[in-house]
Parts: C-alpha cells; structure tokens; sequence
C-alpha cells in the first residue's frame, strides 16, 4: 500500500485547517512559527497549554513533524493531555515505527515485566488499553482518582508483557507508565471498587 503523501506548511494546509475550525488567528501564527523554526518540542508543549485546540492542531500540524522526532513528540502529547484525544492515541499505538523506549534500570534484564491498571473496562478490553504501570500502588491510587473522575466502579487488573512489545515507558508525572497496544497478556482481576467504595476510600484518604 502506498504511503499517503504528507502534506507541509507552505502548502497553506494547517492554516487553512486552523482557520476553518475558527481558531484566533494569533495562534494559528504561533503554529506556523514554530514550525517554521523547526522546534518540535516547542510544537508539542504548545499544543497541550492550548488544550481546547489539541484535537485541530495535531490533526493540522502532525504531518509537518518529521520522522526522526515523531517518537518524543508523540509521546510528550500523550503523557500531557493527549490521551483523550482519539487520533493522539492511534498514533502512539504505532510509535515504535519512529523510536523505542528507554527503560529504568530496575527493568534491565527482565524480559517479562509485571504490570497493573486501574479501569473502567471489561477485563476483555484491558488490552487495548494504553496506560498501564510497573507500579501498584500507583495503579491502586488510580482506581480511587479515575473513579471519582469517571464516576464509575473500578477494576485492578494484573497482566505480563514481554519487553519487545512495550511502546514507551513514561514518568514525567511519576506514573511508572508503560504504554503498550494489546501486548499485556495473562491479564487477572486482582482488585474491585465500587463507586461507593470509591467515594468511601477517597474520603478516607482525605481525613488522614
């Protein structure tokens, strides 16, 4: 199949994208700067402070960032708003074809890496989950957050994944997130909220 070809800046594409989705023009100048420059860092951290516009810009400036930075700039989106964001998310699901993930060092030599997640789904829907973490405590705070955000019941799941099919590791936000795309197997409940119980552990929390 061929590769769709990728629209530019100077083809008046972004902006015309921008424009039509009724963005000031200030920002959409601000885009057109940044990318002028070439500062796709800039690009992405720019993207998730205007968060109202994240869905248009990524969708009008992502073809402008090229190959080589499309990994850190995926995943800085993801790690900061950008995964509510559905294109976002089928994006960093093929990231690997752009980089690979660095590990901690407590992960050295471990092929099969135990990993928790706190959610709303369906055990059957877990792996197709991006977030998930090495660490369950962080996970089990999870189930009390997502659950008051969502008003939802929670589940805690545990699975295993084999080092080669790990996306990212990310802990900008002290998360020990491994991003993945169905390759968490052996996926187990070891853990249920209700929302009641949600609620009741929050406050509990709260009063300590």
């Amino acid at each position: 199949m061929t590769e769709m070809k990728r629209y530019t800046l100077e083809s008046g594409v972004p902006e015309t994208m921008m424009k039509l989705s009724g963005a000031p023009q200030e920002l959409v100048d601000i885009y057109n700067r940044i990318c002028k420059e070439e500062k796709w860092d800039e690009l992405s951290a720019c993207m998730t402070f205007y968060r109202n516009w994240l869905p248009i810009a990524f969708a009008s400036y992502y073809d402008c960032v090229p190959d080589e930075h499309r990994y850190n700039f995926l995943l800085d989106l993801y790690a900061h708003g950008g995964d509510g964001v559905a294109a976002i998310r089928k994006e960093v699901r093929t990231a690997l074809k752009y980089g690979s993930p660095i590990l901690p060092p407590e992960l050295d030599g471990m092929d099969t890496i135990t990993v928790y997640r706190a959610g709303d789904e369906d055990i059957k829907k877990a792996a197709y989950r991006l977030s998930w973490s090495t660490d369950r405590e962080k996970a089990e705070w999870f189930m009390i957050y997502s659950g008051l955000r969502k008003a939802s019941d929670m589940h805690l799941y545990q699975g295993e994944i084999k080092r080669e099919k790990i996306i990212a590791y990310v802990d900008s936000r002290e998360e020990s997130e491994i991003v993945q795309y169905r390759g968490v197997k052996n996926i187990q409940e070891i853990g249920f909220m209700t929302y009641q119980d949600v609620i009741r552990n929050w406050k509990e929390k709260k009063d300590e």
